[in-house]
């Protein structure tokens, strides 16, 4: 089965306006999901304030620069 890696950072974590989450199943992996059927397996990896793009010098835990690499591999091995 195809992996399609979905990596959130923290303009994508789903937050409603009043400081709620969507549920999962109205989450775009989810819907994208079900749309794909079983042909792939969509896999959704955000985290709230996570900088995807810039190293992140104030939580080196939210560097999304160095977790990309890490998580892909779990992933795809």
């Amino acid at each position: 089965m195809k992996k399609i890696l979905c990596y959130w950072d923290s303009l994508t974590w789903w937050k409603i306006p009043q400081w709620d989450r969507y549920d999962e199943n109205t989450r775009f992996t989810k819907v994208m999901q079900k749309e794909l059927w079983e042909r792939y397996l969509v896999i959704g990896e955000w985290l709230r304030s996570r900088m995807a793009k810039w190293e992140n010098p104030y939580a080196e835990w939210k560097d999304g620069l160095k977790q990309f690499r890490s998580i892909f591999l779990n992933i795809y091995q």
